[in-house]
């Protein structure tokens, strides 16, 4: 599962607002999980043992069964990542679906583990252990967001969810509080990009959003940080304060964007920020949303 949250970063960062309460449970939620690991978790051609992609489908696996509540595949998988080398993604530590088996014993030597070996692989990162913390944060934040993708209506994944961005927004208040907003040369860029996706989703605290955002403007002077993150987030406060947003990244319904500000010249504002042209990005949106709707 190499870095699979990421994969949804920018969907799930301008589509998905703070979690609310749903409907009864979908009873259609287990058909489409087993149909989603008939698709994404069973091997893909000839994977042996030992190797990155044996240990990536293992960690996909682990997902899915995690899902399904599978105990003893859940363990068997993410031992069989770990050992195997898998990508050492904390991430995949941090993966809401199988929170429920964090209270088993072997657990607590697994993570150590898998964040001893993380942090010797990144040692030449400043910060190597808050990378690590902030990657497993953000794989609990788009791990329940994935689920909700085939889960919409239960009633206790939005619970889980409200309570990985409670968890998630006290880490990052305590984060800015002691050293500001990492930067890429710090924690590197994933790490640097799972702080500001965490941020992104404190929907409720507009006021540190903007305090993150003002942090975020002076790494991006200094080619210090992805400045995609600063469009995303100047947007994103922008429509929370019922402001025209500026460079288009948000999304009112599922292909329907906020209005623009002098919309005529946003290619001209997503270029500064190393962003494609709306068209394009409208359009890969609109793909992943299944088309026009």
């Amino acid at each position: 599962m190499a870095k699979w949250w990421m994969l949804f970063l920018l969907y799930l960062a301008i589509a998905w607002p703070q979690f609310s309460q749903a409907q009864a449970t979908d009873t259609a939620d287990i058909r489409r999980l087993r149909q989603h690991f008939k698709s994404f978790a069973m091997p893909r051609g000839p994977v042996k043992r030992p190797s990155a992609g044996y240990g990536q489908m293992r960690a996909e696996q682990a997902f899915y069964y995690g899902c399904l509540g599978v105990k003893d595949s859940v363990k068997y998988c993410l031992q069989e990542w770990l050992c195997c080398g898998g990508n050492l993604d904390p991430g995949t530590v941090g993966c809401s679906a199988y929170d429920y088996v964090k209270k088993e014993p072997w657990w607590k030597d697994f993570e150590a583990k898998a964040q001893a070996a993380f942090i010797a692989k990144n040692d030449s990162l400043k910060k190597p252990e808050l990378a690590y913390e902030l990657l497993r944060a953000a794989g609990a934040d788009q791990c329940v967001r994935y689920m909700g993708l085939s889960m919409r209506n239960d009633k206790k994944l939005n619970k889980l969810g409200m309570q990985v961005d409670s968890v998630n927004l006290v880490l990052v208040r305590r984060i800015v509080a002691q050293q500001g907003f990492p930067g890429i040369s710090e924690v590197g860029s994933e790490a640097s990009q799972a702080m500001f996706l965490i941020c992104q989703h404190a929907d409720g605290d507009v006021a540190f959003q903007k305090k993150v955002l003002a942090l975020m403007q002076k790494l991006a002077e200094r080619n210090d940080i992805e400045k995609s993150g600063v469009a995303y987030l100047t947007d994103r406060i922008m429509v929370a304060e019922k402001k025209k947003q500026l460079y288009g990244t948000q999304f009112q319904a599922a292909n329907v964007l906020y209005p623009i500000e002098d919309e005529a010249h946003v290619d001209e504002r997503r270029k500064k920020m190393d962003m494609e042209p709306l068209a394009k990005y409208v359009k890969a949106v609109k793909e992943m949303n299944g088309g026009d709707k």
